[in-house]
C-alpha cells in the first residue's frame, strides 16, 4: 500500500508545483497545455478506475506509474539520443548470450533471463532496447551495434514474441535511415533467410515455431486468451479482482491438459486490461495507445511511431507493457524522438532537436 501511495505522490508532485517543475523545465503548468498529459492522465486513469475493486492501492499504483511515465517523457527531452545507450545494451546482451551459451551443452533448452522476471521479460527488454538502439542512436553504425547485441541478448531469451518485435523494429529502421540501394539489399537478404528458413534447412528451435499455432507454447497462449475473454465476459464492468485468482477456479480439461496450472497474467495487454479492469480497463489501454499514436502522427515523430509499433506487437502476444525494461525506455525513445522532429510542428515540444 505504502509504494502504491509514494508512486503516486511522487508522480503528483511536480503537478501541484514541487521543485521537480525546473530540472524538467516546466515554468508554468497546465494541464491543458499539455495534450501527452491528457494521454497519460486518460489512460491510465482509466485503467486504474477498472482496477478499483482490487483495491485502492492497485488502482493508485496503475495511475501513479502512469504519471511517471509522463515525467520521463518529459525529462528524456533534456537527454537527446544518446550513444552510450547503445554500448550499454549491447554489453548487456553479448553478457545473456555468454551465459545461455555456457548453460546449452548441459542444459538444451535452457533459457536466459538475468535479473529479469523470467525469459520473456529479458526478450521484451531487448527487444526494445534493440529498437531503440537502431531507430535513434547515432552515428548509425553504433546504433546498429546496440540492435546487433539486443540481438543476441534476445536469442538467449527464446522469446518468440519479442523476436517479431526486434525484426519488426529492424525492417522499420532500416526503411527510415538506409539509402533506396541498400533497403532493397536487405529487403532480398530477408526474403531469402525467410525462404531458408521455411523450408526447413535450417534449425532455428523455438524460434521457427513463431507461426505455428500446433506448437504447445502457441496453443497455450491460445486458451489463456479464452480464458481472459471468459473472465471479461462473465464480469464486462469491473473484471474481475485477479486473473490468477479467477483462472484458478476456471482452469478447463483442455488448460489441463496442455500443463496450465496457473495463469499469472493474460499474455496480450488489451485482454489483461479487459479481464482485470473490465471496460474501463480496456479503454484506458486503448486509449493509452491511440492517444500517443494520434500525437506522434500529428509531430512526425516516425520513428517513435515505430517504436511504439514493436511495443504493441510485444504486447499482442505477452504482457511487457508495465515492465520496467519495456515501459520507461518507451518513453525515453518517443521523447528523443520528439526532439529530433521539426520544430515547426513540434509546438508542444520547444526543446532544440540535440543531434543537430
Amino acid at each position: 500500500m505504502w509504494r502504491a501511495a509514494f508512486n503516486l505522490l511522487l508522480a503528483i508532485h511536480p503537478l501541484v508545483g514541487g521543485p521537480l517543475f525546473a530540472p524538467l523545465g516546466i515554468q508554468k503548468f497546465s494541464w491543458r497545455a499539455d495534450p501527452w498529459l491528457r494521454v497519460f492522465l486518460g489512460g491510465s486513469g482509466l485503467f486504474a478506475l477498472g482496477q478499483i475493486d482490487a483495491g485502492v492501492d492497485v488502482a493508485g499504483s496503475t495511475l501513479g506509474q502512469g504519471l511517471l511515465g509522463w515525467l520521463v517523457l518529459r525529462a528524456g527531452q533534456l537527454i537527446g539520443p544518446h550513444p552510450t545507450y547503445a554500448i550499454g545494451i549491447t554489453g548487456v546482451g553479448v553478457w545473456a548470450f555468454c551465459r545461455w551459451f555456457a548453460e546449452l551443452e548441459t542444459h538444451p533448452w535452457y533459457r536466459e533471463q538475468l535479473w529479469s522476471y523470467n525469459p520473456n521479460g529479458l526478450g521484451a527488454w531487448m527487444a526494445l532496447g534493440g529498437a531503440l538502439s537502431v531507430l535513434l542512436v547515432r552515428p548509425g553504425w553504433l546504433g546498429a551495434l546496440g540492435f546487433v547485441g539486443a540481438g543476441l541478448g534476445l536469442w538467449a531469451s527464446g522469446s518468440r514474441a519479442a523476436l517479431l518485435g526486434l525484426l519488426l523494429a529492424g525492417g522499420l529502421a532500416f526503411a527510415l535511415r538506409l539509402p533506396r540501394f541498400w533497403r532493397v539489399v536487405l529487403g532480398l537478404g530477408i526474403v531469402v533467410a525467410l525462404v531458408a528458413s521455411l523450408s526447413g534447412r535450417f534449425d532455428l528451435g523455438r524460434f521457427g515455431t513463431v507461426l505455428d499455432l500446433s506448437y504447445r507454447t502457441s496453443q497455450q497462449r491460445l486458451e489463456i486468451w479464452r480464458i481472459a475473454l471468459e473472465a471479461f465476459r462473465e464480469h464486462p464492468i469491473s473484471g474481475v479482482v485477479s486473473l490468477a485468482e479467477y483462472s484458478s477456479n476456471h482452469l478447463s480439461e483442455r488448460a489441463r491438459e496442455l500443463s496450465i496450472t496457473e495463469i499469472s497474467h493474460a499474455h496480450n495487454l488489451f485482454l489483461q486490461a479487459l479481464a482485470e479492469g473490465g471496460i474501463l480497463g480496456g479503454l484506458g489501454a486503448f486509449f493509452w495507445v491511440a492517444g500517443a499514436t494520434w500525437l506522434l502522427l500529428h509531430l512526425r515523430a516516425w520513428k517513435g511511431l515505430a517504436l511504439l509499433g514493436v511495443v504493441v506487437i510485444l504486447n499482442l502476444a505477452d504482457y511487457t507493457f508495465f515492465n520496467a525494461g519495456v515501459y520507461y525506455p518507451l518513453w525515453i525513445g518517443l521523447a528523443w524522438s520528439i526532439s529530433c522532429s521539426s520544430p515547426s510542428v513540434n509546438s508542444n515540444f520547444d526543446r532544440p532537436d540535440p543531434l543537430r
